[in-house]
């Protein structure tokens, strides 16, 4: 999608520099939280373009503050941001464990990937966000993208950070505060964002849109509700992940003009998920929006059938018994303008898709309208309608 910014065709499938081996896995005691080292502090500066390459912030927090006309670029992972009182700054930051807190700052572009966002007080922002949980925005006036930035080292540091690729709330911002001004970047300003990183694209010998590591997402930057609407559910497997990203690039899905909405990535009771897809092939499935929209129900393998996060994540039965129940599944939510056209992706998946083990649900498939459809896929991907 958009134009690729070659930095250097000698230099563009090398991977990133990095100031020492830092493969190794780690755990929850090497992010040092509130802890600085002397690369993880930036602040007072002017005029400059600093790049931490990996090796360089080990886990460490990050503080960036009181910088004019800068351009930074943190490659390493990170426990947490604090960003404050930046001004006509191009800011990227790398996987962070935690959150990123963005404060008083004016004229910044952002590029971030985090557990969480807050933005508070910012004026003329464009932030291209990757978040598994909702950003939180009071009293700022942004524009909201999806990060784009992508490296070969980047799945790695994601892992590290235990971020899941397929979990991403980019566009579900929610708001406090009166004075929001929120918009969804268009593509002329994603690409005013990539020049004002220029420099240090440079210096990371790296290029916009060279990898695909996070699935692009539309989220609610474009209209899903007047669409034709369809869910894919499949099983990850080991190598699932680099076919399906292959075969969903935003040029590979234009072809058969469709789009992905959103995705989402669970762990799943085996029983639950594959009676739920035989009830669906079955038929009179209106029941059916039980298994994701509620909440609330607990898991018993006498008396309930639901899908749901709360009987997967937290019944000491199945935690007990994890070999024996769950298991990773996929959702991937497409629209298409043409119901013809919705038809074109099951033709796609099957002689794309090695595993070949995936269904595909439309509203038909539920006995339902387009609007009772799409508001079942909004509370299984928790999207607020």
């Amino acid at each position: 999608m958009g134009v690729c910014y070659s930095v250097n065709n000698e230099k563009k499938n090398h991977r990133l520099k990095t100031e020492e081996d830092n493969s190794q896995k780690i755990n929850e005691e090497d992010f040092q939280q509130n802890s600085f080292n002397e690369n993880s502090i930036i602040e007072n500066k002017q005029n400059i373009t600093i790049v931490k390459l990996i090796g360089q912030i080990k886990g460490n927090a990050i503080k960036i503050e009181n910088n004019n006309n800068c351009v930074i670029m943190i490659m390493d992972y990170s426990s947490s941001c604090q960003i404050q009182k930046c001004y006509n700054c191009s800011i990227f930051i790398a996987p962070c464990y935690n959150s990123i807190i963005v404060r008083d700052c004016n004229d910044l572009n952002l590029i971030s990937i985090s557990q969480q966002i807050r933005i508070t007080n910012v004026k003329k922002g464009n932030f291209f966000l990757f978040a598994p949980t909702r950003p939180t925005i009071e009293n700022s006036d942004v524009n909201l993208g999806m990060c784009f930035l992508q490296y070969m080292e980047l799945n790695d540091l994601l892992k590290k950070c235990k971020l899941n690729v397929w979990n991403n709330k980019w566009s579900l911002y929610q708001t406090f505060g009166k004075d929001n001004k929120i918009n969804y970047a268009d593509e002329k300003i994603k690409n005013q964002v990539v020049n004002s990183f220029q420099t240090g694209l440079n210096e990371c010998y790296i290029s916009v849109d060279q990898f695909q590591i996070l699935p692009f997402t539309y989220g609610k930057s474009i209209d899903f509700q007047n669409k034709n609407n369809l869910l894919v559910c499949t099983k990850r497997d080991e190598f699932f992940d680099e076919d399906v990203l292959k075969l969903i690039l935003p040029e590979e899905l234009k072809e058969i003009e469709i789009k992905l909405i959103s995705t989402k990535s669970i762990k799943v009771v085996s029983e639950l998920y594959k009676d739920f897809i035989n009830r669906v092939k079955k038929g009179n499935n209106k029941n059916n929006i039980d298994y994701f929209t509620k909440p609330n129900q607990n898991y018993s393998r006498q008396n309930s059938k639901r899908f749901n996060k709360s009987a997967i994540t937290n019944n000491s039965t199945i935690k007990n018994n994890k070999n024996e129940y769950e298991n990773e599944y996929l959702f991937l939510w497409f629209i298409s303008e043409e119901e013809t056209d919705l038809e074109n992706i099951n033709e796609y998946l099957e002689n794309s898709l090695e595993i070949g083990n995936f269904v595909l649900i439309k509203s038909s498939d539920f006995e339902m309208d387009n609007k009772s459809f799409i508001h079942y896929l909004s509370n299984l991907f928790n999207f607020i309608v």
